[in-house]
């Protein structure tokens, strides 16, 4: 809860130590649940689900049969807790690994309709709703749920910039870019999270859309343009006579005074934000796709992997972004980067469309480039590993192996 009434980094390094003190007392806890006689008290299922919550939390590999007990019991007080615990286990913790993820879902869908219709007021149930309904692709649903948790209460703004988080990347996985724009200016005005990132995510998504805008590459009907245009022409320029472009600048410029340090380490995401932020004035304003970077980053794809229409549309702007940057690959700085990080992102969209040898293709070709890399290191790993998901999807655990260990 202190985490949710003040998001600043101090807050949550206090709240960490605590957890330590937690921790200690839950294990005096499981003590007495496993000796004590309770003699049919009323208290017993009180303490018992507060037990396993605890418990069951401090170790989740271990402790998810503890917390689906705790779940069960009623009367328990702490019941609910243990069911959000499983929840943002199974919608969050899972998502960001490969191999549970649709088990983790299916147990989402059996766990959560009975504590909505338990709790249809619950700002946390409905959130988590939301997200399930956000990992399945039904984005207006999705959408419909985090605005019920937002209006479900006020007295943690906090949780309600979570729906907001969560709300611009629903957007930007369907590439309505200048949307996903609107709720990373609405954190960056209210939430003191990280200033520097929703100011890059601005600008990003911005970028992003300006570029798309410009290029054309998809028609109202769906289609491919078959205009290219030249990569010294600014897009934003074109666009709206510089005003967004103006607006990308400032936002960009004040990346580097934002950054925040914690015992003189930063944050990665602001790391990169800032480095970044350098970049696209080193470059003569210029970023590659860094709208669609931030969604591979984050797990977009990984949202979409089952909708063809979106990866098709994604597709389509990165191959007109690698045919300009081809074109004009003489004229750029830092051109290998940034076709890499093109090419990253093409093999990830026909990884998930599920041609497999074409992303291999694409894989390969950005670690072919090792040496050339100097900025973007991160596409080598992440390729890598890229590969190691097509080997496991094809059966073959020894070639993913290969590919994990380089990774």
């Amino acid at each position: 809860l202190a985490v949710l009434q003040d998001e600043k980094l101090v807050t949550l390094i206090k709240s960490s130590i605590k957890l330590r003190e937690c921790y200690k007392c839950y294990r005096t806890c499981w003590k007495i649940y496993k000796s004590k006689d309770w003699g049919g008290r009323p208290t017993q299922a009180s303490f018992e689900c507060g037990v396993l919550m605890g418990v069951g939390a401090f170790n989740l590999d271990l402790g998810l049969q503890l917390l689906q007990e705790g779940s069960k019991i009623e009367h328990g007080v702490r019941d609910p807790l243990c069911a959000l615990i499983i929840l943002v286990y199974d919608l969050y913790a899972t998502q960001m690994t490969v191999g549970d993820e649709v088990t983790a879902l299916a147990d989402a869908r059996e766990l959560l309709p009975a504590w909505i219709k338990k709790f249809p007021t619950s700002a946390f149930f409905t959130f988590l709703n939301g997200r399930l309904a956000q990992l399945t692709s039904d984005f207006p649903l999705a959408k419909d749920y985090l605005f019920k948790s937002i209006s479900a209460q006020s007295d943690f703004v906090n949780f309600q910039h979570i729906c907001y988080w969560e709300l611009m990347w629903c957007h930007c996985v369907q590439g309505e870019w200048m949307d996903a724009m609107k709720y990373a200016e609405r954190l960056a005005c209210e939430s003191k999270w990280s200033h520097a990132t929703y100011r890059y995510l601005k600008a990003a998504f911005i970028i992003q859309f300006l570029d798309d805008e410009l290029r054309g590459s998809l028609s109202d009907n769906g289609r491919k343009s078959s205009v290219t245009v030249p990569i010294e022409v600014d897009p934003k320029e074109y666009a709206d006579g510089g005003t967004l472009s103006r607006h990308v600048d400032e936002l960009l410029e004040s990346v580097p005074q934002m950054i925040q340090r914690i015992a003189g380490k930063s944050l990665p995401i602001e790391k990169f934000a800032m480095k970044k932020a350098i970049r696209y004035f080193e470059q003569g304003n210029r970023l590659t796709l860094p709208g669609l970077e931030l969604m591979y980053l984050w797990n977009g794809f990984k949202v979409i992997s089952n909708n063809p229409v979106l990866l098709n549309k994604f597709l389509l702007i990165i191959e007109s972004k690698i045919q300009s940057l081809v074109a004009n690959q003489n004229k750029l700085i830092n051109f290998t980067e940034d076709f890499c990080v093109a090419t990253l992102l093409k093999g990830v969209c026909q990884r998930c469309l599920r041609k497999n040898f074409q992303a291999q293709m694409c894989f390969y070709e950005v670690i072919t480039n090792e040496k050339s890399i100097k900025l973007d290191r991160y596409v080598l790993p992440f390729s890598e590993v890229e590969l190691c998901q097509i080997a496991m999807e094809e059966g073959d655990i020894d070639k993913a192996k290969t590919h994990l260990d380089k990774a």
